[in-house]
C-alpha cells in the first residue's frame, strides 16, 4: 500500500491514510472501507487496488463488522446500529422477543442485592457477556455500565449477575434500532465528560469511573470501569483518578486527529467534570497532604493542563453525561442521559 502513497496510522495499524489525496482505507482481516471526499477518488483507488489484489466491490456499505450502516446524505449523518447482531444474540440465548422489554439494562438496587445473591454455574454466562461487550463497545454506550459490572463476575457469577445479563439482552432486543450517530453539525471541538461514583463496590469499596468523548456531536470513545489497584479515600480523590484516566484517553486520541489533517485539536479539547475541589486542584496543582499515588495523578493533570493540551471546565452534576457510566439509574434519569449520548 505504500506504493499507492498510503501511510499506516501510528495509533491504529488497521487505518491507512493518503493525506495528499484525502483518502483513508480501513482494513480488518478481509473486510475494508474506503473513505474519500469524492466518489471519483474512491473509484480511482479501487481500480488501482484491483491491479494489485483480488477484491470484490460491494458499493456503499450497509453492513460492516456486525454493524448496520445507514447514511443520511441530506443531514450529513452516518448512523450505526446492530439490529441483526442483537437478533442473532437473542436467538442464540433463547431470549424472548414477546416479553415486554425492561426500560433499563440493570436494576437500580443492584448493589443492595449482590451480597445476598447465590453463586451459579452457567457455562453460557461468559459467552453471553462476551456478546454484550461487543455491542457495548461498538454502538451502545448506554449498556456500558451494566456490562462492566457483568465482566467483573466472569470467574464467579451469581444468580443476580446471570439475571442482569439476560435483562440487558432483553433491553437490547426492545431497543435494537438504537445506536450512535456520527456527523451532523460541523464542530472541531473534542469534548470529554468525566465522572466517578465513590466507593460504590460493597465488597472492595473501589470506585466506578466513566467517560465519554465527543467530536462535535458525535460520540467517538467511551468507557465504564472500576478503578483498579486504588481505593479512593474521598469523592474528590475518586474524581482525580477518573480525570487522569480521561486525560490519558484524550492524549492518546490527539495524534489520530492530527493524522486525519485536523489541526489545533489540543486547543479545542475540553474536559468537563462536576467536582469543584478536584477541578481547582488540577488547575492550581495543589496536593498538600496527599499520598504519593494521588499526588502523582494531580501533578500529571496539572502539567498537561499547563501545557494547554486541554481546557478544564465545570459542568453541573445533572448535565454530566458520564453519569450513565458510573451507577445504576432509574428510568427517567437513564433515558435522559441515553438520549444525550446516542
Amino acid at each position: 500500500m505504500s506504493g499507492l502513497g498510503f501511510v499506516q496510522s501510528r495509533r491504529d495499524p488497521c487505518i491507512l491514510m493518503n493525506q495528499g489525496k484525502n483518502l483513508m482505507l480501513v482494513l480488518y482481516v478481509d473486510d475494508s472501507l474506503i473513505c474519500a471526499k469524492t466518489l471519483r477518488a474512491i473509484d480511482k483507488l479501487i481500480v488501482s487496488l484491483k491491479l494489485k489484489f483480488r477484491l470484490r466491490e460491494m458499493g456503499q456499505p450497509t453492513q460492516f463488522l456486525g454493524m448496520t450502516v445507514a447514511y443520511y446524505q441530506d443531514q450529513g449523518v452516518l448512523a450505526l446500529s446492530q439490529q441483526a447482531y442483537i437478533r442473532k444474540l437473542s436467538s442464540l440465548f433463547s431470549a424472548s422477543t414477546t416479553v415486554k422489554s425492561p426500560t433499563t439494562p440493570i436494576i437500580v438496587d443492584f448493589y443492595k442485592q449482590v451480597d445476598t445473591a447465590t453463586p451459579v454455574q452457567d457455562s453460557a454466562y461468559r459467552s453471553l457477556v462476551g456478546g454484550l461487550i461487543f455491542v457495548a463497545v461498538s454502538t451502545r454506550p448506554d449498556i456500558s455500565f451494566a456490562v462492566s459490572l457483568l465482566t467483573q463476575a466472569f470467574s464467579s457469577p451469581t444468580s443476580l449477575h446471570l439475571q442482569t445479563a439476560y435483562r440487558c439482552l432483553a433491553y437490547l432486543v426492545g431497543t435494537s434500532s438504537y445506536g450512535i450517530s456520527l456527523g451532523g453539525p460541523i464542530s472541531n471541538d473534542l469534548v470529554a465528560f468525566s465522572d466517578s461514583d465513590w466507593a460504590n463496590c460493597p465488597s472492595t469499596r473501589k470506585s466506578m469511573g466513566g467517560f465519554i468523548v465527543f467530536y462535535g456531536v458525535s460520540p467517538v470513545s467511551w468507557s465504564s470501569k472500576r478503578h483498579t489497584g486504588i481505593v479512593a479515600l474521598s469523592t474528590t480523590e475518586a474524581e482525580y483518578i477518573q480525570l487522569a484516566l480521561t486525560v490519558r484517553e484524550l492524549l492518546w486520541m490527539h495524534p489520530i486527529f492530527t493524522e486525519l489533517g485536523i489541526g489545533n485539536i489540543e486547543q479545542s479539547t475540553i474536559l468537563l467534570g462536576h467536582n469543584t475541589p478536584a477541578l481547582s486542584s488540577c488547575k492550581l496543582d495543589t496536593t498538600k497532604g496527599r499520598t504519593k499515588h494521588m499526588d502523582v495523578k494531580v501533578k500529571f493533570l496539572g502539567e498537561v493542563y499547563r501545557q494547554k493540551k486541554f481546557q478544564l471546565k465545570y459542568v453541573s452534576s445533572q448535565n454530566n453525561w458520564a453519569d450513565i457510566f458510573t451507577k445504576p439509574l432509574a428510568t427517567v434519569s437513564f433515558r435522559r442521559l441515553r438520549s444525550a449520548i446516542t
